[in-house]
């Protein structure tokens, strides 16, 4: 299913009175002094469609679009470069920053007032996430549309629906009759839902509560609750500001647990001598430059748009060697990943403009991003943060791309010439566990997810996983620069709620356990995590 940008709005229409509804969990007013609103919502659009399990779940509400993103696929930002932002920028798909900062969405303006001007203090650790909100008890703006947050369900009731504000802190929460519902509320009740099957009694009694909410839960908004649902929603508009699905974030504890601190990214960062290396790397040569003997008499296959011009197998073979694998997906943009290992070395090689072909060609999945609902979900002590499918998942689909930081595994201590350099070495080096290498594109090149990420990095492992890391050789036109990029891909077919999990590492790579024991509890675990080679 295509992600529809969808977000709707409201307006006052009674700001002479000094209160904002709040509603219980039943649905009634707690007040009678209460402003008034209503909501402004335009035709949908041709594009938006209906999913069955939305019409099946929500045949109560109306799906209406009233705010699209503006989003253009060939300007999507891939790289984000750290370095002199003064200097021209002569590619459309690169950002540079003078230093890279988690933001707010561009586009949630109440949200970045509040974070100046709100009367209720939110303190969070979580870049990128405001540090205060608006209370009742604070003036409305005449004539101001306010941005709908999240919706949540009235339980026993099919015609009502709780309205969370952007900006605004849970107690300000209203009810409507009649509301159109968000596309991102839908999938979240229907994960909630999902899960019943997948997580222990505890966390399933917790459902309701995450679906209804509680009057405790929305009178108590210092609640960490309220913190994972800001970071699904701004999160999920830096998704959707780059064209991508949402990103929901649920620790189902009776005490949740502090949530990860990590800065959020949809593109991988790195400094500018990391790009000027890429940019002089033989691969960022245009297609016709690469040409040699032969080249010419290479078949193209696949499925592209444009199969007789395609160009992607043809570079393929010019660049990287002959054993790494070719994985073409299919019409339906489906990799075939049934007989594929975890240590073959294998990559995509997507489309270009160099081949002719549209950007709904199937070789440019990565290109279009992240196209279904993830999870980030807290499994539990032991096991910290793991990903779930926010919607059901075919086999060989797309599921994101890993993002962090950018750096060369080449580069020396020695070799930095700033202090800054010297600490962003020290920084990147000081753990591992979050880095990503290339086996097949440049070995010299690795990313970190310590620091900066994005929903990939809560991956967990398991031996007996449904996803897989896969080397991507991208880039929308010739005229941007080629970066070495992973995409991650469904090796089976996985439902919604169920967990997405990779494998790390092949145990017959490595010839001794480690210490550490293993409690993935797949029928094939391992039990004792392998030691790498001294």
């Amino acid at each position: 299913m295509s992600m529809i940008n969808t977000i709707l709005t409201t307006t006052v229409i009674d700001r002479k009175r000094s209160k904002r509804h709040l509603a219980d969990s039943s649905g009634n007013s707690s007040s009678s002094s209460s402003h008034s609103f209503v909501k402004k919502a335009k035709a949908a659009p041709t594009t938006a469609r209906k999913t069955k399990r939305q019409a099946k779940s929500y045949d109560a509400f109306k799906f209406e679009t009233s705010f699209v993103e503006r989003y253009d696929p060939l300007k999507r930002t891939a790289t984000v470069v750290v370095g002199d932002g003064n200097l021209a920028n002569p590619f459309e798909t690169v950002k540079i920053v003078p230093k890279f900062l988690s933001n707010l969405p561009s586009l949630c303006k109440e949200a970045l007032r509040a974070h100046h001007n709100g009367s209720t203090p939110f303190p969070t650790n979580v870049p990128g996430i405001p540090t205060s909100k608006f209370a009742g008890t604070d003036p409305w703006i005449p004539t101001q549309k306010y941005e709908v947050q999240a919706m949540y369900e009235v339980k026993d009731s099919r015609s009502k629906m709780q309205l969370l504000y952007e900006g605004w802190d849970s107690e300000t929460i209203t009810t409507q009759i009649g509301t159109s519902i968000l596309e991102s509320s839908a999938i979240r009740s229907n994960f909630l839902e999902s899960l019943r099957g997948y997580v222990d009694d505890n966390q399933a009694n917790l459902i309701n509560t995450y679906r209804y909410l509680t009057e405790e839960l929305i009178k108590d908004s210092q609640n960490k609750f309220w913190l994972y649902e800001d970071m699904s929603y701004y999160h999920s508009r830096l998704q959707k500001e780059q064209g991508m699905a949402q990103i929901f974030y649920f620790c189902m504890q009776n005490n949740p647990v502090v949530p990860p601190t990590c800065s959020y990214t949809t593109a991988n960062v790195m400094p500018q001598k990391v790009l000027d290396y890429l940019l002089a790397c033989r691969q960022n040569k245009r297609f016709v430059e690469l040409l040699g003997r032969g080249a010419k008499k290479l078949q193209a296959t696949g499925s592209c748009e444009n199969p007789d011009k395609c160009v992607c197998d043809k570079t393929k073979k010019i660049l990287y060697k002959e054993k790494a694998i070719n994985l073409v997906p299919n019409a339906d943009g489906l990799l075939n990943l049934e007989n594929v290992g975890v240590s073959d070395e294998k990559i995509v090689m997507e489309c270009s403009d160099a081949c002719g072909c549209s950007m709904q060609c199937p070789r440019r999945q990565l290109q279009r991003g992240q196209q279904k609902a993830l999870v980030v979900f807290y499994e539990g002590e032991g096991f910290g943060f793991g990903v779930r499918a926010g919607e059901d998942i075919k086999a060989g689909e797309l599921l994101c791309e890993y993002t962090g930081e950018v750096f060369r595994d080449s580069e020396t201590r020695e070799s930095c010439s700033t202090d800054e350099e010297r600490d962003q070495f020290d920084r990147l080096r000081s753990d591992t566990s979050y880095d990503i290498g290339f086996s097949v594109m440049n070995k010299d090149v690795v990313i970190s997810a310590k620091y900066a990420g994005n929903v990939a990095r809560y991956f967990n492992h398991c031996c007996s996983s449904n996803a897989m890391f896969i080397e991507t050789h991208t880039r929308v036109t010739e005229s941007e620069p080629l970066v070495p990029r992973v995409a991650v891909y469904a090796s089976k077919d996985i439902k919604a709620g169920e967990k997405i999990t990779i494998t790390y590492w092949d145990i017959q790579d490595y010839k001794r356990k480690s210490r550490y024991s293993c409690r993935c509890g797949a029928a094939t675990c391992i039990r004792w995590l392998p030691a790498p080679f001294r």
